[in-house]
């Protein structure tokens, strides 16, 4: 047994599971003969991160504890490779004494294995352990992954934006080469339809969830764009409670408004008294994924005439997208004669708290 400097003649020979003498550095200042035996010779000099397997933190932390207390500590640690101790161990880390005049030193003493069952809970403990590293890697793996789609999929929501405004672009020169009446009539409600895409395209972008947006950022901006361009007087009355809808789902609602909305304002009342009024909540109280949503587009206009509607009608487009969504809708007359617009919306078309992870920017 060595014998650390300035320390008496100790011996820990009478101990029969290794044992360790080391400084708060961690080198280490005596063995026993059982330690050599574990380790090998000239264990005096070598640092403790050279004789186990764990990390140095684990280590560090495993003095510095012991250090500060008077009561021995337990730590579950693994001697490196190469031993005959088969893997993990109890170790108790004790200082040798509290003088704080004399340089700290810490007993490392194994714990005797003299129950076989216990054996076969630290390799069962050794076993869940290598599974958690193994689960935790495999989680990490998915993140990256999730990150990268998430990447890719703002990366095409950017690219579909450009190319509904590329679209457009292309409509707006074709109208310059064809400028009769119906052309430009044809023209025009294609533009409201694609400017409306294009406007739901840009909340869905900018929207910090992946394949939801809330309803309210696209339906605010349709209903702007439309009042600059269509309504010289009067107002817009929107309310929208707090949903939130699946990409695909907004597209077709953002069709679905703008052209119930276009056609209040284009056959509605064209004086300051002029209201559209659009509301979009749950059927019975606050909007959410557990009931069905309804939509109600009104004005207080001269009413709606349904011979009037063709099959070139933008309502029979109305209905189409409805259908899609699964949804009804029916026609009411408003208190002042005008058209009242309600969809009825299934809950399924709401995005939930899965799909709303935040978007790697």
């Amino acid at each position: 047994m060595t014998t650390p400097q300035g320390f008496a003649p100790l011996s820990l020979e009478f101990l029969a599971e290794p044992a360790l003498i080391v400084d708060a550095g961690g080198m280490v200042r005596g063995a026993n003969a059982a330690a050599h035996r574990l380790f090998g010779p000239s264990l005096a000099g070598r640092r403790l991160q050279s004789l186990f397997g764990d990390p140095p933190d684990r280590l560090r932390s495993s003095l510095t504890d012991a250090a500060a207390s008077t009561a021995p500590v337990m730590r579950a640690l693994t001697p490196a490779p190469g031993g005959d101790a088969g893997g993990r161990r109890q170790v108790r880390v004790a200082r040798l004494t509290a003088d704080p005049a004399v340089p700290v030193l810490l007993v490392l003493h194994f714990a005797p294995e003299t129950d076989a069952r216990f054996r076969k809970l630290r390799e069962t403990v050794q076993d869940l352990e290598t599974l958690l590293r193994e689960r935790a890697a495999e989680k990490a793996d998915l993140h990256a992954a999730l990150d990268q789609n998430r990447l890719l999929y703002r990366e095409l929501q950017h690219r579909l934006k450009n190319n509904i405004h590329l679209i457009g672009v292309l409509l707006r020169m074709s109208a310059r080469d064809h400028d009769t009446p119906e052309v430009r009539s044809v023209i025009d409600a294609a533009m409201t339809r694609i400017q409306a895409m294009a406007r739901t395209q840009e909340a869905i972008y900018e929207a910090q969830g992946l394949g939801v947006v809330e309803a309210e950022a696209f339906i605010q901006r349709i209903l702007r764009g439309l009042s600059a361009s269509l309504m010289a007087c009067g107002r817009i009355d929107c309310s929208v409670q707090p949903v939130r809808l699946r990409a695909e789902a907004a597209h077709n609602l953002a069709l679905i408004v703008n052209e119930l909305a276009t056609n209040a304002l284009k056959y509605g009342r064209q004086d300051s008294t002029a209201l559209l009024r659009v509301r979009l909540g749950s059927v019975s109280g606050p909007a959410s994924a557990d009931g069905a949503l309804e939509l109600s587009v009104a004005d207080n206009g001269p009413g709606f005439d349904p011979a009037s509607l063709t099959r070139s009608s933008g309502l029979v487009m109305v209905e189409a997208l409805v259908a899609q969504l699964e949804g009804t809708m029916h026609l009411q007359s408003t208190e002042g004669g005008g058209a009242d617009w309600r969809i009825t919306l299934p809950a399924s078309l709401c995005g939930g708290d899965e799909d709303s992870a935040p978007v790697a920017a």
